[in-house]
């Protein structure tokens, strides 16, 4: 089968267009089908009423917004990967920064950036200060 050229393709659209609209005469001459009513227009109003106007009331806080802020997860003490599983739990991510001479076992949590009960973007990155070395 050759292919079918842009043309050829539109002749036959415009072929079965054209079978369609003859088939849809007939069927109205022969009384099958009724054609659509025509819609009557309405008139437009000349007048607009405004309605009641609105004055907004002032804005209450009622602190961070909860939905999509959350206060930063208090890991301090724990192992780093216990750490890193609770605020990927909570909805953070975090970033592990060694710190050396803090006097705590290795890999324990020492503090965080943001410091915790921070509130913070949900999905913000904490960067987590773990022991590590001497």
């Amino acid at each position: 089968m050759p292919p079918l050229s842009v043309k050829g393709f539109f002749g036959g659209i415009a072929a079965i267009a054209t079978a369609i609209g003859a088939v849809y005469a007939l069927l109205l001459t022969l009384g099958v089908l009724q054609p659509a009513p025509t819609p009557t227009p309405q008139p437009l109003p000349s007048v607009v009423t405004p309605g009641p106007v609105v004055t907004p009331g002032p804005v209450v806080s009622t602190g961070p917004d909860t939905l999509t802020t959350r206060a930063v997860t208090n890991v301090i003490g724990m192992d780093l990967s216990e750490a890193e599983a609770r605020l990927r739990g909570d909805g953070f991510s975090s970033d592990p920064v060694p710190q050396k001479g803090s006097g705590q076992p290795t890999f324990q949590v020492v503090r965080t950036d943001p410091p915790i009960g921070t509130q913070v973007p949900k999905g913000s990155r904490i960067i987590v200060f773990f022991a590590f070395g001497e």
